[in-house]
């Protein structure tokens, strides 16, 4: 068996993309060069611009998931009523679901693909700002590499997390800034707040909210090992990102909100009165109370919305 780990090894640590990363990766590191001797001359500027032209080249793919998160939002009041419609039939409901999401065109994944496009090109400039090690090891940014961080405090050694001890300024882009980090964490937070589609479901919401939460934390821990020249680039990103989801996020949207729902539409009736056009209200008798028309029941809404149309007879006021 031991003859078979080597092959084991290679299958599962193998990346076939590797040789695209590292290509695009020498293409990125040529640009960021030229962006530092060129436009900036300074690193830590040269990632902000770089974040910067990142998400201009990237602009389809966020429009493209910002649409399909869009669409999500758009479609949750009718997912609320589906829900508390077969709230006891679990299969009914997913039936219902997804005939809701092919009347209104909707792929529940179209965010997906977008996203897993973007995962080459994440590691490229990962690639490519580490291979900047050493002229990060003497570049400076703001605070990072001045007076200031020469002279701020150590965090103690005896925090219960190792990671949090050390310097808290960095003293060039290739150290770890805990300031950055920690402001990197916050624009997650933010980002999360203002950009998540809140779910129907009470249960997905908890979950969101718990996420919202435990990623900026987690995020800052594990960026205690990155060099402050990628956590700038991240964060930039996410600020550039963030402020375009807001925009795109404030678009209108093709999906109608589902319509108003009242007592005489629970039981079957139209929402206004085809005879006097007022807001329904049955009586005994099955009657208008404002005009006295008798209004028959329409067919039984589908997918969270109220069918269009009902059957009138000629006023009958009694």
């Amino acid at each position: 068996m031991l003859h078979l780990a080597p092959v084991i090894a290679y299958a599962f640590f193998y990346n076939p993309w590797t040789s695209l990363i590292d290509s695009l990766a020498g293409y990125i590191s040529i640009f960021l060069d030229f962006i530092n001797a060129h436009l900036t001359h300074n690193y830590g500027w040269s990632m902000m611009l770089l974040a910067l032209f990142a998400t201009i080249a990237m602009l389809p793919l966020y429009l493209q998931t910002f649409r399909s998160v869009k669409e999500m939002q758009a479609i949750q009041p009718h997912i609320k009523r589906l829900q508390d419609k077969y709230k006891n039939d679990r299969q009914k409901l997913a039936e219902e679901q997804m005939k809701l999401f092919r009347e209104h065109n909707i792929n529940p994944l179209g965010g997906c693909l977008p996203t897993l496009i973007q995962i080459p090109i994440f590691f490229s400039i990962y690639t490519a700002i580490r291979s900047h090690t050493a002229q990060f090891a003497h570049a400076t940014w703001l605070w990072i590499g001045s007076a200031i961080a020469a002279h701020a405090p150590q965090m103690p050694s005896w925090l219960p997390f190792h990671l949090l001890s050390g310097p808290l300024l960095a003293m060039n882009l290739g150290e770890p800034d805990k300031l950055l980090t920690l402001l990197y964490a916050v624009s997650m937070f933010f980002s999360f707040q203002l950009t998540t589609v809140v779910a129907a479901d009470p249960v997905q919401q908890q979950q969101q909210k718990m996420m919202s939460y435990m990623m900026p934390v987690m995020w800052f821990f594990i960026g205690q090992n990155f060099a402050s020249g990628f956590t700038l680039y991240w964060l930039s990103l996410n600020l550039f990102s963030t402020t375009l989801r807001i925009f795109a996020m404030r678009m209108p949207t093709r999906i109608p909100a589902p319509p108003q729902e009242t007592p005489a539409t629970l039981a079957g009736y139209p929402l206004h009165c085809p005879h006097c056009k007022a807001l329904l209200s049955i009586v005994k008798g099955s009657k208008c109370a404002s005009c006295g028309a008798r209004v028959k029941k329409i067919a039984p809404a589908s997918n969270g919305k109220l069918a269009s149309g009902a059957a009138v007879t000629p006023a009958d006021k009694t």
